[in-house]
């Protein structure tokens, strides 16, 4: 499978990536930094995932390298914010903010409001269109939480969620 992150076809890559993730082995963790630096996109997206599933913590200082990309592919620099932000570091709140509000795709700004409401346990569910009056309302609430008295709020390991 190591070979396979090599290949010459992005899909076998992608492949390769998924595959070695589902060992939930921790020692694919340098192969699965690796693959955040692939020239493909796909590739890069499936390594963040993966690396978001995994929840290890030493992955942070090269998910947080990519954050800090703001020319990166808008669905990697989610799946990024999402690993970041799943593992307690509220540095990708921000992004996640951005790509709610800015992205190009309407499907990712859905995905960064999802993800925000999410972290934050939201029992209200988000809503399905990011550029409606509610779509707008919602990401107001967002903010109010996420900004909460100027706290950062706290991340809650045993949930992987955020509290003010």
């Amino acid at each position: 499978l190591r070979r396979a992150l090599k290949d010459t076809h992005e899909n076998v890559r992608v492949a390769a990536v998924r595959e070695i993730a589902s060992t939930a082995d921790p020692r694919i963790l340098p192969d699965l930094v690796e693959a955040l630096h692939d020239q493909s996109p796909a590739v890069r997206e499936q390594a963040a995932a993966a690396l978001a599933r995994l929840g290890s913590r030493s992955a942070l200082p090269a998910l947080l390298q990519g954050l800090k990309n703001k020319d990166e592919d808008e669905w990697v620099r989610l799946r990024i914010a999402q690993a970041v932000a799943g593992l307690g570091d509220a540095d990708a709140i921000p992004v996640l903010f951005d790509l709610a509000r800015t992205a190009d795709a309407k499907v990712t700004r859905l995905e960064a409001i999802g993800t925000l409401a999410g972290l934050a346990r939201l029992t209200v569910p988000p809503p399905s269109d990011p550029d409606s009056p509610e779509g707008r309302v919602f990401l107001q609430k967002l903010d109010r939480f996420w900004s909460a008295e100027g706290k950062r709020p706290r991340f809650d390991e045993r949930t992987r969620t955020y509290r003010p």
